[in-house]
C-alpha cells in the first residue's frame, strides 16, 4: 500500500508524515501484542494439561512402587548381585575344598593302615598335633641309636625307650585315625554346605529376576513422568520468551 500526501506548507507535510508513521507504529505493536498474548494464551493452556499429564504419570509410578513394595530398585538390585557374587565365590571355594578332601579320603583308602604312606598325605603330614609326635618319634629312635652303642638291647634303658617308642607309634595312630575321621566328617559338611549354598543361590537368583521385571515396569511409569517434565520444561521456556517479547 502506497499513502501520499500533498501540501504547499512544509510543516504542514511533516505533520501529517509523522502522524502517518506514528499510527503505523502503533497498528504493527498492537499486531505484534495480539500475537504474542494469543501464543502465550496457547502456551499456558498446554502447560495446565501438561500440569496434569505429570500428575497422573507421578500418580501411577507411586502407586506401581506401592504395589511392588519398590523404593530404590536400583541399589536393591545392586545388593543382590553382590550377594550373587559372594554366594558363588563362597561355592566355588567350597567345592575346591571338597575336591580335596575327596582325594586325601582316597588315599587314605589306598593306604589301608599303613602309616608312612598316611604320613605322605600332605594335609595330614602337616597337621601339628601329628608334626609334634612324629617330632618325638624321631627324637626317641635318635636316643635308642646313641643308647645302643653303649648298652644291650636288654638294658632298662633301652628297653624303656623302645616302650616309648611303641607308644608313641600307638599315639600316632590313633591320633591319624582320628583325623582321618574328622576329614570324613568334613567332607560330609562341605557336601551339605554346597548343597545349601546352591539352593540360596538359587533363591537370590530368583529374586533378582523378579527385582528386574518389576524394574522394568518402573521404568516404563518413569519414562512417562520423564517426557511430561521435559515438555513442561520446555513450554515454560517458551512462556518466558513471549513474555519477553511482550
Amino acid at each position: 500500500m502506497i499513502l501520499s500526501f500533498v501540501s504547499t506548507n512544509p510543516r504542514v507535510a511533516k505533520l501529517a508524515l509523522e502522524r502517518i508513521i506514528a499510527s503505523y507504529q502503533k497498528y504493527e505493536i498492537d499486531s505484534k501484542i495480539q500475537i504474542t498474548n494469543y501464543a502465550n494464551e496457547k502456551i499456558s493452556d498446554r502447560l495446565k494439561i501438561l500440569v496434569e499429564e505429570m500428575d497422573i504419570a507421578q500418580k501411577k509410578l507411586s502407586q506401581y512402587k506401592k504395589e511392588n513394595q519398590l523404593v530404590d530398585t536400583g541399589n536393591v538390585k545392586e545388593l543382590k548381585i553382590n550377594e550373587i557374587q559372594s554366594i558363588s565365590n563362597r561355592i566355588i571355594e567350597a567345592k575346591q575344598k571338597y575336591q580335596k578332601q575327596q582325594n586325601d579320603l582316597l588315599s587314605i583308602k589306598v593306604a589301608e593302615g599303613d602309616v608312612d604312606a598316611l604320613l605322605a598325605i600332605e594335609d595330614l603330614n602337616s597337621r601339628k598335633d601329628i608334626s609334634n609326635i612324629k617330632d618325638l618319634l624321631t627324637s626317641n629312635e635318635s636316643n635308642i641309636q646313641s643308647l645302643s652303642l653303649i648298652y644291650t638291647d636288654q638294658h632298662p634303658k633301652i628297653i624303656q625307650a623302645k616302650d616309648q617308642k611303641k607308644n608313641l607309634k600307638s599315639q600316632l595312630k590313633n591320633i591319624l585315625d582320628e583325623n582321618i575321621q574328622q576329614k570324613a566328617f568334613e567332607l560330609s559338611n562341605l557336601d551339605n554346605f554346597i548343597k545349601l549354598s546352591e539352593q540360596e543361590m538359587e533363591k537370590v537368583t530368583i529374586e533378582l529376576r523378579e527385582i528386574e521385571e518389576k524394574e522394568a515396569g518402573m521404568l516404563k511409569f518413569t519414562r512417562e513422568l520423564e517426557s511430561s517434565q521435559n515438555l513442561y520444561k520446555s513450554f515454560l521456556q517458551r512462556v518466558k520468551e513471549t513474555n519477553e517479547a511482550q
